[in-house]
């Protein structure tokens, strides 16, 4: 899985690296998980959701503010592969939702390869006996603490790698 800016700087070794805030995109969803302190363990923060009186914008500012209070250091947003045109059209979207959120916060923004996040959520969630009520309300966000965790996992020892060098 690729990790990839969104500002142009590679992060510096001797720069505060965690917690890391996950958003696992959703045209109406967004699921939010966050690290511990030390990088180790991702947890469900819950979902965000759009209503016709929440809109993108009290989405952002609701971003902001957990990551002021949790002192987050940066931003995992989940970026699908593009497997077709569909694809495409959604990871423009999601990219565009990134510079927002780097605007909004003044943290860096990367983009994490989170294909199928949602199915292994659902999976996982029917393994732990969770209702489909239950599933429905938190798959965003138990795909967006697997794929923070997944990243953990796989890059706790490597500097981060940014796109746009």
């Amino acid at each position: 899985m690729s990790v990839q800016g969104s500002r142009g700087s590679k992060p510096s070794l001797n720069k505060k690296r965690f917690p890391i805030l996950a958003i696992d995109y959703g045209e109406k969803r967004f699921g939010i998980a966050i690290s511990d302190s030390k990088g180790i363990v991702s947890t469900s923060l819950g979902t965000l959701s759009i209503s016709k009186n929440i809109g993108i914008g009290d989405i952002i500012e609701q971003i902001r503010v957990i990551t002021t209070q949790n002192r987050v250091s940066s931003i995992l947003l989940g970026l699908p592969q593009a497997f077709e045109k569909a694809y495409e059209i959604n990871r423009d979207r999601i990219k565009r939702f990134g510079q927002m959120i780097s605007e909004a916060t003044g943290l860096e923004v990367y983009y994490y390869d989170e294909s199928y996040s949602s199915k292994q959520a659902t999976a996982v969630m029917i393994e732990t006996g969770k209702t489909r009520t239950q599933r429905r309300k938190d798959v965003d966000s138990v795909a967006a603490a697997l794929f923070l965790q997944e990243y953990l996992d796989g890059n706790n020892s490597k500097q981060l790698q940014n796109r746009n060098r």
